[in-house]
């Protein structure tokens, strides 16, 4: 199938998609143009040239008369960076009235490595949590943002991480005292402090003024998780965002050097086990503030070198330039930091495969030590690397999307954007049967009137995709 020619689009007359809302995001002195499309709960970071695009795309004019008005206002006549825009915005459900037809590209979503991935990083998720975690804020959660409290909650996080270190480097040992019939209540506990965890995510989002779009549980590499979905947070500027990413491991930190203070001040038994809580929630700190897997940590890099999908972007860059033969290793400082993130996230997944190896293998030897014979021993083995194969498949699975996208150029990327549309399109219509999402059926433009728009310049057309959610280790 060959692509539609850019004289052909000329005469269509594109409409902006109803449900989308332009936002003006302000980060200091810069402005950027954020469309959010509320029946795909997506957003989008445009260039102020395709912000200027898409809000000419009335229905009425033509593409064509769209490239005069811009040129008319100063802006460059250049029909083809409008149209390769336009087509961009089609491609991720912004304009309609656009057709697309870009070349045939093999598809990134079949085959077993895809199938792992899946299977390893699935989520089921709610939209009807806004109302209630807005109803808890007004009622109790502001109160955490209160400047007493705040220093209160500071002197507490000190306090749990100077005793823990003063508790574990005293000659006596703190487990001790801990009794086999304690460790069931960790499980118990850590899944609290998980819901604790994602209520910090949820009010620090409420209280900049932004929708939760939704909650919701899955499985993420290594174990499951819980996350809430704070993607409206790209409406907020970067100090903001940054801070609702480390609400969640603040909120750990406090739950911390709670347990400490239980712990110096308790009986042997109580203070073992406040002891390991806290133990246990500082590793989960130290889990979530990875910045090499989409954790909290990885967000709030992403925000604090303003490069929302640093690590698909990462995973291209660095495979585009290994494909290439002979392999130009001098181009890898081009982009230092998409390639030393990518290495470094590669180091970091071989690390969690090894331990996967380890672990599994040991769960598996102690689950056949008692069975007679040599067999266990592959059995156990066997497992092992079973489950390493899937791993590593889905791992593989992860990183084809971002190098697909490298290979196959503009066009390519229209091709994936346009079966991720219909694909988003086929699961939102389940989504607003199963838990009651309502489009909007209008366009709102927050914060910039559209006769400002009148003198920019169209400098860079793109569009960029961007969400966040929350997980928790």
């Amino acid at each position: 199938m060959t692509a539609i020619p850019d004289e052909a689009l000329l005469a269509a007359s594109p409409s902006r998609a109803p449900g989308t809302e332009l936002h003006w995001r302000h980060d200091g002195t810069r402005r950027s143009p954020i469309l959010k499309n509320r029946s795909q709960g997506r957003y989008h970071r445009l260039s102020s040239g395709s912000a200027w695009i898409w809000l000419l795309c009335d229905g009425r004019r033509t593409v064509a008369a769209i490239a005069e008005h811009i040129a008319a206002r100063g802006g460059p006549p250049d029909t083809a960076k409008i149209t390769a825009s336009l087509r961009r915005l089609a491609a991720d459900g912004l304009v309609e009235g656009v057709a697309i037809h870009p070349p045939s590209h093999p598809a990134e979503d079949r085959g077993i490595a895809a199938a792992c991935c899946r299977l390893l990083t699935w989520r089921v998720a709610s939209a009807r949590a806004d109302a209630p975690l807005a109803w808890l804020y007004r009622h109790a959660g502001f109160l955490a943002f209160t400047r007493p409290v705040r220093v209160l909650l500071l002197a507490l996080i000190l306090l749990g991480l100077v005793a823990f270190v003063a508790m574990w480097q005293s000659q006596t040992d703190p487990f001790a005292t801990l009794s086999g019939q304690w460790l069931w209540f960790l499980p118990v506990f850590f899944y609290g402090c998980t819901l604790l965890h994602e209520i910090g995510h949820a009010m620090a989002t409420k209280h900049f003024g932004r929708e939760v779009i939704g909650v919701g549980f899955g499985w993420f590499w290594i174990g499951p998780f819980f996350f809430v979905d704070t993607s409206d947070m790209w409406l907020a500027g970067r100090r903001e965002r940054i801070l609702v990413s480390l609400a969640g491991a603040i909120s750990d930190l406090v739950m911390a050097g709670a347990c400490m203070v239980v712990a110096l001040v308790a009986p042997p038994p109580v203070s073992a086990m406040a002891f390991a809580m806290a133990a246990t929630l500082y590793l989960i700190v130290l889990g979530n503030m990875s910045p090499l897997l989409e954790y909290d940590g990885y967000y709030a890099l992403a925000d604090l070198l303003d490069r929302p999908n640093l690590r698909p972007q990462s995973f291209s860059y660095l495979f585009g330039v290994l494909r290439r033969r002979p392999i130009p290793w001098r181009d890898l400082g081009r982009d230092r930091v998409a390639s030393i993130y990518a290495i470094g996230s590669l180091v970091y997944m071989a690390f969690l495969l090894t331990m996967n190896v380890w672990f599994n293998h040991a769960f598996f030897s102690g689950l056949f030590q008692d069975t007679p014979g040599w067999w266990p021993g592959i059995l156990a083995w066997g497992a092992t690397i079973g489950l390493l194969m899937i791993f590593l498949a889905g791992l593989v699975g992860d990183i084809r999307i971002g190098d697909q996208r490298h290979r196959l150029g503009d066009h390519g990327a229209d091709h994936l954007l346009e079966r991720d549309r219909e694909k988003r399109q086929r699961i939102g219509r389940a989504g607003e049967r199963r838990i009651g999402l309502v489009p909007h059926e209008r366009n709102v433009i927050v914060g910039e009137p559209e006769p400002h728009l009148a003198h920019m310049q169209i400098r860079h057309l793109n569009c960029t995709s961007i969400s966040r959610t929350m997980p928790t280790v």
